[in-house]
């Protein structure tokens, strides 16, 4: 007899944010706390501050910057907007202003509401019979990629379970027919031939390339614009008019209608990846052409949503090696490269000028002016695009020469090159920004005449040559992080690589072109289900969402975007506490071997009742504390990052964990930033300290999330000249090693994580077999604050 079965529970629950389904409302809270967390709202409590936490003198010199009592420590900010949002003035183009008007193209009225969508019932799915089976065929296709004999074998198991009624579809053909038969987001492929058509050699036979046809296929780049303007999933991700951002009186340059150039007129993005698709037969290569519109945000466009489309496959011709270094068929591959694009594009020509009245994806009707804008290209399609020799620069053609090797020279021209690098990948870059690339970029220059030495010619850098031309290009084109050409390589995958494995590889570029033009058709209808309302709720009528007990297992996650709201940050205590463990304060203690808790914590609260007193409290003055404490393995940091990978609103998660045993391994107790001076400069204004454990208890009523934490001081007032990071020590208590300098201090005065990189100097690290790399925040004694470890520690530790 068979044992008993799990039963079906429905997947009723559905997230509103970004539509993913859970089988109970514990799991959908679950998800929400993993994916898309609400800063809470915590009490308003003083910050903890650093203290000598002995009442004998300290006889040891003090650190040149060290956290002390003197210096007073002022509460992070409350959740609020980005910065790059407050008390800003954004200056809206005169002409180019993006005022809806009706489908004949007269202004309407301010205030007028769009016009409706095209009419249709609630539950159209179209071609589909019902959202069940729509959602069937998005996720054989979509999601699974199911073969065509898996989606027959899947077809006749469905008739076998259920011989009353047939399957949704009968086989593949009537699966692939159906989505053919979408509506929303039909742009069907065109082609076109190109040969050469310039002499032939007058002795000997003509090469192939010479009397070859070279076909081109392409969609419709007009159609593909229309159709990202009018996707409603970009109503509030998008610019209608070029516009110029201020803030105290000072230019910011972010997505690319903040830019000079796009001032003048609406632009196109455009972009190639020149990563070969071998699809062709004998002499003829493609590789992919994409398009896209350029008034959506960058951080859009970073998503890897529909703001970029692919619009053709290139063809590039090939020849033997006997002609590949002639001249003629060099000029006829660029000859070919820029006619095939300004056929394809051909369609724009007309409202390049004359505007054209096209929907938008706020329902509004608009006057659109169409412009070729940036593109998006890796050095060798520039090179291609124009017409330049590789090796030369695409803006001025010379060779600049870099050479050499001498330590401090070396260590300095890579730290101005990464400084460049982490400096143009901000979202935002105002003035000021500016000013520090100049001299950045000269700084490297000068540094890097040591490589000189090498050789009597040196050696080629080219593509260093292209930061001389960043500060005009952003000011043009403002922010680059949202122009990257890993967008273009990330929709290559898409776009190509995979439609190719589901392909028979038997010329398998007509099966691409209907792989894609499948692919865009399941989007754009869901898009359209989307807007219209049709995809709300979940597959299944379930109850009332109820407030579930909270849940914890996304604390194995470390770090991560965060689709919701944006704030400056927050860091909050794992939802569920350690199990297990005594909660007397004592015997927390004697478990995480740190017996001087109970002390700290009575210090920590005599700081919080008495925020005004500047003197360091005796212990007879500190209030007793009998109450019971909650140890928790790691807390939670969200914050503004737009400039890394983060979500559309620019947020972004880590973990920051302080646990005895990390899988089963050594202990993880990771350093943080710690906020004391907001009006200070970058890491003038923070601290470093290293969490040795994560807490929380109840005083008079009141909560308390807490750390205990162990003080670094930084070594100078200024940052390392070589390397442009500062350096920092930790506090001892007198100055003996072992006895560490430790508070409590409240958990909203820590910012986030931050990365500290032992200084080993002129010593070599021990080989793996003797150093375990998890005790390197104990075998080193000084230390790098790494600004370097993502682009928002290179914006704060500065």
């Amino acid at each position: 007899m068979a044992g008993q079965r799990r039963r079906f529970t429905p997947a009723s629950f559905k997230c509103t944010v970004c539509g993913k389904s859970c089988r109970s409302a514990g799991g959908l809270t679950q998800h929400r706390n993993a994916a898309h967390p609400e800063p809470p709202r915590l009490p308003d409590v003083t910050n903890g501050q650093p203290a000598d936490n002995s009442d004998e003198p300290d006889l040891s010199p003090p650190p040149t910057r060290s956290p002390s009592p003197d210096i007073p420590q002022s509460p992070p900010p409350e959740p609020t907007v980005p910065p790059a949002q407050r008390g800003t003035v954004i200056e809206r183009h005169p002409i180019l202003d993006g005022t809806p008007c009706d489908h004949d193209g007269y202004d309407l009225p301010a205030g007028a509401p769009p016009p409706p969508w095209d009419e249709r019932a609630p539950d159209d799915f179209s071609p589909f019979e019902s959202r069940a089976e729509f959602e069937l065929a998005e996720f054989l296709y979509t999601k699974e990629e199911m073969s065509t004999k898996s989606v027959d074998r899947l077809a006749q198991l469905l008739a076998a379970l259920y011989p009353d009624r047939d399957p949704p579809f009968a086989d593949y053909k009537d699966l692939y027919a159906t989505i053919d038969a979408i509506q929303q987001g039909d742009i069907p492929w065109e082609s076109f031939s190109v040969q050469y058509t310039g002499p032939l050699p007058e002795n000997g036979p003509a090469p192939v390339w010479m009397t070859e046809t070279f076909e081109v296929w392409y969609r419709s780049p007009l159609a593909i614009f229309e159709k990202q303007l009018a996707n409603p999933d970009f109503k509030d991700e998008m610019d209608w008019a070029p516009k110029r951002i201020f803030k105290d009186s000072k230019r910011q340059f972010t997505d690319l209608f903040s830019g000079n150039w796009v001032w003048d007129q609406a632009v196109s993005v455009f972009g190639s990846d020149k990563t070969t698709v071998s699809v062709g037969t004998g002499n003829t290569e493609f590789y992919p052409f994409y398009g896209g519109i350029g008034n959506i945000y960058n951080s859009t466009r970073r998503a890897h949503q529909e703001g970029l489309s692919v619009m053709a496959f290139l063809s590039i011709p090939k020849t033997t090696r006997q002609y590949a270094a002639s001249k003629e068929f060099r000029k006829f591959r660029r000859q070919l490269f820029h006619s095939s694009i300004a056929r394809i594009l051909q369609p724009l020509k007309p409202h390049m000028t004359t505007p054209r009245v096209t929907r938008c994806a706020d329902g509004h009707f608009r006057r659109a002016i169409y412009g070729l804008g940036p593109y998006i290209a890796d050095y060798p399609e520039q090179a291609l695009l124009t017409c330049i020799v590789q090796g030369n620069c695409a803006r001025y053609v010379y060779l600049p020469a870099i050479a050499g090797l001498v330590p401090n020279e070396i260590v300095q021209t890579v730290a101005h090159l990464t400084e460049f690098c982490h400096l143009v990948r901000r979202s935002v870059l105002d003035e000021d920004t500016l000013l520090v690339i100049d001299t950045t970029v000269a700084r490297f220059h000068a540094a890097r005449e040591i490589f000189r030495l090498i050789r009597p010619e040196g050696f080629s850098l080219p593509r260093q040559h292209s930061i001389v031309h960043y500060r005009e290009l952003i000011q043009a084109f403002g922010a680059p992080n949202g122009l990257c050409s890993s967008i273009t390589e990330s929709k290559h995958i898409k776009a190509v690589k995979r439609p190719y494995r589901r392909s028979n590889r038997n010329k398998p570029l007509s099966q691409i072109l209907l792989t894609n033009q499948r692919l865009d058709k399941i989007m754009a209808a869901r898009v359209d289900f989307t807007a219209r309302g049709m995809m709300d709720g979940s597959l299944f009528a379930g109850p009332p969402i109820p407030a579930p007990p909270p849940d914890a297992n996304e604390e194995q996650v470390d770090d991560g975007v965060v689709e919701g709201p944006t704030c400056l940050g927050e860091v909050t205590l794992a939802k569920r506490h350690v199990r297990g463990v005594s909660r007397n304060v004592h015997d927390v203690a004697l478990h995480v071997d740190q017996p001087r808790l109970h002390e700290l914590i009575r210090r920590f609260l005599f700081e919080q009742l008495h925020p005004d007193r500047d003197a360091p409290a005796t212990m007879a003055e500190c209030p007793p504390f009998a109450e019971n404490v909650f140890i928790y393995n790691s807390a939670r940091a969200v914050f503004y990052a737009p400039s890394d990978v983060c979500g559309i609103g620019g947020m972004r998660h880590e973990r920051i964990r302080a646990v005895k045993s990390w899988y089963s391994g050594p202990s993880r107790y990771d350093c943080v930033f710690i906020e004391h001076d907001g009006d200070a400069d970058g890491f003038r204004g923070l601290h470093a300290a290293r969490v040795h454990l994560l807490f929380r208890f109840k005083y008079r009523g009141v909560d308390y999330p807490c750390a205990l934490i162990h003080w670094f001081s930084a070594h100078g007032n200024e940052p390392d000249p070589d390397t442009g990071m500062w350096i920092v020590k930790p506090d001892w208590v007198r100055g003996r090693p072992r006895d560490p300098s430790l508070a409590v201090v409240s958990l909203r005065t820590i910012f986030r994580a931050a990365h500290l990189i032992g200084m080993a100097g002129k010593e070599f690290v021990p080989a793996d077999e003797l150093f375990n790399s998890s005790h390197s925040l104990d075998a080193f004694k000084v230390f790098y604050i790494n600004k370097y470890a993502d682009h928002h520690a290179h914006e704060i530790a500065f």
